[in-house]
């Protein structure tokens, strides 16, 4: 559950019986910062932002306020600079994997973008999926999605 940047996760214990639930006060992970700057030549001059705002804003990461900033910037340019400096950094830890899918669901699809961005990821020898699904088995699933439930069965 997300509000304000307060997300619930809850770890399951040894026995299924005892769930125990943390709140986590967190901003994105450091990794996917540091991904996000070192493309942002890149994402600057290929990312259309328009075709993201919809998705971004329904996935609790873009507040109205954040679109309507980004409405108000006169060139394409400075709304990537806007959006990939100031506001998907400070949207919590699902803000990369949240534009990762954004770029790939997006009419026309920006996948070529996606794909640069995970390889950069993968560089660092860290992978970030997007759904459970693509996950290698066997996995524990911690899903900090908003809007779906994860419906994958994890390895007891």
């Amino acid at each position: 559950m997300h509000t304000d940047g307060v997300y619930l996760v809850r770890f399951y214990a040894a026995s299924v019986r005892h769930i125990v639930c943390y709140i986590i006060f967190q901003e994105m992970e450091e990794r996917h910062r540091d991904v996000l700057q070192k493309c942002s030549e890149y994402l600057i001059k290929n990312i259309r932002p328009e075709l993201l705002v919809d998705k971004l804003h329904s996935d609790g990461i873009l507040s109205n306020d954040d679109v309507e900033r980004l409405r108000k910037e006169a060139t394409t340019d400075d709304k990537n600079r806007l959006l990939l400096a100031r506001m998907i950094p400070r949207s919590g830890p699902k803000a990369f994997s949240s534009l990762v899918t954004a770029l790939k669901e997006s009419e026309p699809k920006q996948s070529h973008v996606a794909d640069y961005l995970m390889a950069h990821l993968r560089k660092g020898k860290s992978v970030i999926y997007t759904r459970c699904e693509d996950m290698p088995w066997p996995y524990v699933c911690v899903c900090l999605s908003v809007t779906s439930r994860c419906s994958t069965k994890t390895a007891r």
